[in-house]
Parts: structure tokens; C-alpha cells; sequence
């Protein structure tokens, strides 16, 4: 995989488009941390100390992280991973991850599966098909989680789960209609609650764009990677944007 980096341009926090004196820029920042406004000056780290590195600590308000990589090397368990990181680590934020390829219950499956191999259960660790199993041995009126708390080694998995699972929203996405304006939309309304946030895009070539003429597909691409620029900016936010390095991934159709 392969990591690339936008890193933000803008000094204040939500920033309005237009001009400023160094000074006046200065004296705003001054004035921000004196009062204590300094959410937008704060990396998020990722979990990840290598990725951290190149990040200079972390992610901050502006940034457009583009995560690439071929077809099958785990960008979604990698990137999953990390907006799971941050719900954890930071209290006071919001998460969205929009899935553009899996379900959110596949989602809630694979972090399941995620905690279970973080708390060490080894060759016991839930898997997608454990979960399946247990699912299909439930009895009548008795849920997953029901089933994972009474378990003498899988109780655990569900409280590790439910210490972020307030702040991580997962959207399943459509490639024909989950435009980059309704992912704005639902950034927006996030946003509403005044806490910092990070949103995830899986991923960035299935976001549907209605081109004007004929554009080639890299161009496409660069666009709709330019409006997610714009949206880190606009919105003071930090997202991370998966992508396809290869057309078979493109292409490829999972299930």
C-alpha cells in the first residue's frame, strides 16, 4: 500500500475563503490558543506509529490522507482499523466511515472479529465464519450480542466494541446515488454537534460523479479528489480516502 498526503493549508479553524496580512494571521492564531481553541491545531494520531511518523503526529483539520494499493492487501481492515483507533482514542470526536463495498453489518462483523484478535484470543479469535455460526445456532429471540456476552471468552469483544461505538457512524454507500454532495450532507450534519471529525471514504473511484462531455477516468478521479480536498478545508475535518492502484481492483466485485 501506498500512502498519499494533502496536507492542510489553512491556519484557522473552518477558515473563510480570502486574504490576510501575516500579521493578522499571527494575532488570529495568538488570540485562538489564548482562549483555548486549539481542537484545530491537535493531530489525531492513528495508532499506526510509522504512518504517525510520516504524519508529523498525526492527522490534522484540512488533511486528505489517500490511501492506494492493489486489490486485496487489506485497505478496508487497515483503514477500518484506524477509524476504529481514533473513535477510541479521541473521546471528544465523531468517525464516519462510508463503505462504498461492504454492508454495515459486514462492518460491524469484521470489527468484531477486529477486538477479538486485539484482546488475544489467538486461534480462538472470532472470525467472519465463527460469527456466521454462532448467528445460525442462536436460538429464538436471542441476539448476536446476546450470544457474545454469555460466551466465557467473547464477553469481553462486546465491551471493547461499546467503548467507541457511540462516536463511529458507519454509512453504507451507493456507488448510482452517495454522491460527494450527500457525503457532504452527512458531514455537515455531523459536524452540528461542535466535535472535531474524521471521515473515512471506501472508496474514492466509486464515489458516482456526473462528468460534463467525455473525461477520462483520471480525471474523473483527480475531481472528485480535488472535492474532498475542499471538503477537509471548508469543514475543518480530517479524512482519510482509500483508492484502487490497479483497474482490476476497480472492477473486481465483491461479496
Amino acid at each position: 500500500m501506498t500512502v498519499a498526503i494533502l496536507p492542510s493549508e489553512t491556519v484557522q479553524y473552518n477558515e473563510l475563503t480570502g486574504v490576510s496580512t501575516v500579521a493578522d494571521v499571527m494575532a488570529t492564531a495568538d488570540e485562538q490558543v489564548a482562549h483555548g481553541d486549539v481542537d484545530h491545531f491537535r493531530a489525531f494520531p492513528t495508532g499506526f506509529s510509522p504512518l504517525d511518523d510520516v504524519l508529523n503526529g498525526g492527522l490534522r483539520p484540512g488533511d486528505l490522507v489517500v490511501l492506494g494499493g492493489p486489490s486485496g492487501v487489506g485497505k478496508t481492515i487497515f483503514s477500518l482499523q484506524l477509524a476504529r483507533n481514533i473513535a477510541l482514542m479521541q473521546r471528544n470526536s465523531n468517525v464516519m466511515y462510508v463503505c462504498y463495498e461492504h454492508d454495515r453489518w459486514h462492518l460491524l462483523m469484521r470489527l468484531l472479529c477486529m477486538e477479538s484478535a486485539l484482546l488475544g484470543h489467538g486461534d480462538a479469535a472470532l472470525t467472519l465464519r465463527r460469527l456466521h455460526q454462532i448467528v445460525a445456532e442462536a436460538p429464538a429471540h436471542h441476539g448476536l450480542l446476546d450470544e457474545l456476552r454469555e460466551h466465557n471468552l467473547y464477553a469481553d469483544v462486546v465491551a471493547a466494541l461499546e467503548r467507541y461505538a457511540s462516536r463511529l457512524t458507519l454509512a453504507k454507500a451507493s456507488g448510482t446515488m452517495t454522491t460527494l454532495d450527500q457525503i457532504r450532507s452527512w458531514v455537515f450534519y455531523r459536524l452540528a454537534s461542535g466535535v472535531p471529525f474524521f471521515l473515512v471514504v471506501d472508496y474514492l473511484q466509486k464515489i458516482p460523479f456526473d462528468a460534463p462531455g467525455l473525461l477520462q477516468e483520471s480525471e474523473i478521479t483527480t475531481r472528485i479528489t480535488q472535492g474532498l480536498k475542499e471538503l477537509a478545508l471548508s469543514a475543518g475535518i480530517r479524512i482519510l480516502a482509500i483508492v484502487a492502484a490497479d483497474r482490476s481492483g476497480l472492477q473486481s466485485r465483491r461479496v
